[in-house]
């Protein structure tokens, strides 16, 4: 299952319609609250595992700027590290 959220306000309304040229209000804190509710949810689930979109393997690349989709060193990425510690 792949997953991910824009760091923007209402990013887990329509999380797959995208990209949306006129939401750039950036919004660490949305992005980690709909990882925290989609983790709540996956708990009662039967799945397994998932694929994060987007997270880059070169911490360097930040194509889509501080309201993309990358969790590294947004509040999502201490989200995302207690889920998977789990």
């Amino acid at each position: 299952t792949e997953l991910g959220f824009r760091a923007v306000k209402g990013t887990a309304v329509r999380p797959h319609e995208w990209p949306d040229p006129n939401n750039k209000m950036v919004d660490e804190l949305a992005q980690a609250q709909a990882y925290r509710a989609l983790f709540r949810a996956l708990r009662s689930s039967d799945v397994r595992g998932v694929f994060l979109w987007k997270w880059y393997t070169d911490p360097n690349t930040q194509e889509e700027g501080p309201a993309g989709f990358s969790p590294r060193a947004k509040q999502a990425e201490a989200v995302l590290g207690k889920a998977f510690a789990r």
